[in-house]
């Protein structure tokens, strides 16, 4: 392909920075700071450019508290992408051996590649996801959500409001279902 030679890498470092939003959601679902249960849509993290050498990324945490740990959350969130990549090897694993309709990793790597190529290319976009996330995790912004703020909130005394942001979209379907 012509991108991939020395014109291509020649476009790439052309190219300006990108800054890219890696957006997740914490559902506190107890009374202590570290009672959470992390929301992410999958599909739409997968569809997200790999970050080139120039561009920044950056963690954009809804939460309804700001008092948990980073550290613990930058562990949580490995931890959760892990099982999650782990499972998308599973799948693809299963769908090869079943020759079964194209599941996520076919949609996201292509169903026509055969299986080593499949393979290769789950493994690289696995690792560019990992490289991902390690530089949106240098910079972590949380913001209050009022609905995840009530959530977590429940039931005590409510905690602060520092950080909320009262402009937010209402949170997606798939956010609110981990709220039922």
């Amino acid at each position: 392909m012509a991108g991939d030679g020395l014109i291509g890498r020649l476009s790439a470092a052309l190219q300006p920075p990108r800054r890219i939003e890696v957006l997740l959601f914490l559902v506190h679902d107890g009374p202590e700071a570290e009672d959470y249960g992390l929301v992410l849509d999958l599909p739409a993290f997968m569809a997200l450019p790999n970050a080139r050498p120039r561009d920044s990324a950056w963690l954009h945490v809804w939460a309804g508290r700001q008092d948990f740990a980073r550290h613990r959350l930058a562990q949580r969130l490995r931890g959760c992408l892990a099982t999650e990549f782990d499972a998308m090897t599973r799948a693809m694993e299963a769908e090869l051996a079943t020759a079964g309709s194209p599941g996520l990793v076919s949609r996201v790597l292509g169903a026509e590649a055969d299986p080593m190529t499949k393979r290769r290319a789950l493994a690289e976009a696995v690792a560019a996801k990992q490289r991902l996330v390690d530089r949106a995790l240098d910079d972590v912004r949380v913001a209050l959500h009022r609905e995840l703020w009530a959530y977590a909130w429940r039931g005590q005394a409510p905690g602060p409001m520092t950080g909320m942001d009262r402009a937010a979209w209402p949170l997606p379907d798939h956010v609110r279902a981990a709220l039922a």
